[in-house]
């Protein structure tokens, strides 16, 4: 079994066909009552969001069919972790039939290459606490736990992953006790009323 990673530019996988493997991706997190605010997102929404200029759709396939996907954004961070261009993660998707076959890590693998000569020093991604999956691939590769935090319209508590191209300037100590802090802080904010956000 040969799964091909490309950029969706580079294949026959139409736009539309990848805005519906992520509804169908967040629509299995929903049935374990994580409720995403995509989850009211439609097809022609993920579209409009797949075709913005700063971000690469990158798509893996078998025997051209679309088995999973994930995009790449560059963007201006401003958090404790970093300040300045990173590279963003999301949308991340793996079809139900084909788990278990390493295709998001072939995935990850390809966008690092891309990032690579895109000359940012940081890469990140935002993911459901409670997403184990998630949680083990980015922790494999290289990512630590550095925020805490929950979206609006969602019904869980949100982890920011982050790995540093170069050298981290951070020890594992101090990311690990700005992590417990920040994840300390929101639970007390949001039990208390607070507006959820990210």
């Amino acid at each position: 079994m040969e799964i091909k990673i490309c950029k969706l530019q580079d294949s026959n996988i139409t736009c539309e066909q990848v805005a519906e493997l992520i509804r169908r991706a967040h629509s299995a997190n929903i049935e374990k009552n994580l409720l995403y605010g995509t989850r009211s997102t439609t097809v022609t929404d993920i579209e409009k969001i797949l075709n913005q200029d700063n971000r690469e759709v990158f798509i893996a396939t078998l025997e051209s069919k679309l088995v999973g996907t994930s995009t790449v954004s560059i963007v201006d961070c401003n958090k404790w972790f970093h300040k300045g261009s990173a590279a963003y993660i999301e949308l991340a998707g793996v079809d139900a039939n084909y788990k278990g076959h390493h295709i998001f890590q072939s995935i990850l693998d390809e966008q690092f290459r891309y990032i690579d000569g895109k000359g940012v020093d940081l890469i990140f991604t935002v993911s459901a606490e409670q997403n184990a999956a998630v949680k083990n691939t980015f922790m494999k590769k290289g990512f630590k736990k550095v925020a805490y935090g929950a979206g609006k319209s969602n019904n869980f508590y949100s982890v920011y992953y982050a790995r540093w191209e170069k050298k981290c300037p951070y020890s594992d100590a101090y990311i690990a006790l700005r992590y417990f802090i920040d994840k300390v802080a929101h639970v007390i904010y949001f039990k208390k009323g607070g507006e959820r956000r990210i």
